[in-house]
């Protein structure tokens, strides 16, 4: 009875940095080459070898054909392997940001969690270029989107140069894109108080966080800006136009008056009377966010605290429900 053995399976073989380091005379093109065709773990093994390996892995041509793989797994992986392995001398920041405009949203987001983990000098030098993304009518609401999230974190002395640019995203159809420019422009300070009209105009805004940014922002800025901000605000409060959806006034008004409360401190005691116009209006959630801004601007208010104490009264109740 004959036996036949089966031959064993062959096993895949991964290289290792041993087998590279066997022949120290290959030339490094010849490496560079070798290494873009091994795996990423391999690769990251493989710069253990000496300095130069260090060096060619680290270089942007050896993720060239990482950048270019179909798989988004393997690009959300590699575009996080370029921002903790810069190059010798430089980053992987201009390769990086081109992926704030990839279709793919985990792609996008990917390349913003990178950006913001590098150095900003890195980043911050390629400032115009996010720019340039803001302004192009090509571009995707995402890829806006991803712009400003990289913006809001560069120094605000560079990001005020673009202003406008940031401004105009505060008319995006997107709330999302919208509510990132108002944190972008908060973070300029003071080199933002041009722009405090724009940001009032996003306390029309139906979404409560876009209003909400808006009213952090403005606070922000009327803080490095008074009064200018609180004098904006009241003005937009005292005009409100009379097109105004009723719902969306009442909100307008509410975040208007949380703005000129917090600024009592930088100029917003100056609006008692603007505030107080409130105390009159039919909406129990109006008259409660006008009796809480007098309560905050304390003796400037002192007149007006009659009649909040009887509003309080009979809208206590009312103000739990809505």
């Amino acid at each position: 009875m004959s036996s036949r053995r089966t031959p064993a399976r062959c096993k895949e073989r991964t290289v290792t940095p041993d087998d590279l380091a066997a022949d120290a005379s290959l030339p490094s093109d010849v490496v560079e080459e070798i290494l873009k065709r091994i795996a990423l773990r391999q690769r990251l093994k493989c710069r253990l070898v000496c300095s130069q390996w260090r060096w060619l892995i680290q270089g942007s041509t050896v993720w060239e054909v990482d950048l270019q793989q179909t798989s988004l797994r393997h690009l959300v992986l590699t575009i996080h392997m370029m921002g903790v392995l810069p190059p010798q001398g430089g980053s992987h920041a201009a390769a990086i940001i081109e992926f704030l405009q990839h279709e793919a949203e985990s792609v996008r987001l990917a390349a913003v969690a990178t950006l913001r983990g590098m150095p900003l000098p890195a980043v911050a030098s390629h400032a115009p270029t996010l720019a340039v993304q803001l302004d192009d009518p090509a571009g995707c609401s995402g890829s806006r989107f991803a712009a400003l999230e990289v913006l809001s974190t560069i120094d605000g002395a560079i990001v005020a140069l673009y202003a406008p640019s940031l401004a105009r995203c505060l008319r995006d159809p997107e709330e999302e894109v919208c509510a990132a420019a108002i944190r972008a422009l908060e973070g300029l300070r003071a080199a933002a108080a041009p722009q405090t009209a724009n940001i009032a105009g996003c306390l029309f805004h139906w979404e409560e966080f876009v209003r909400r940014a808006a009213v952090k922002a403005l606070v922000q800025i009327g803080m490095h800006a008074a009064p200018d901000v609180a004098d904006t605000v009241a003005r937009g409060l005292a005009v409100l136009p009379g097109s105004l959806d009723e719902q969306l006034a009442r909100h307008a008004r509410i975040a208007m008056a949380d703005v000129i409360g917090q600024l009592e401190a930088y100029g917003g005691a100056c609006h008692v009377d603007v505030i107080a116009q409130m105390l009159e209006d039919a909406n129990p959630l109006v008259c409660k966010a006008a009796v809480h801004t007098l309560g905050q601007l304390g003796e400037a208010a002192v007149e007006y605290s009659g009649m909040c104490q009887r509003l309080r009264d009979p809208y206590q109740k009312k103000w739990s429900v809505f």
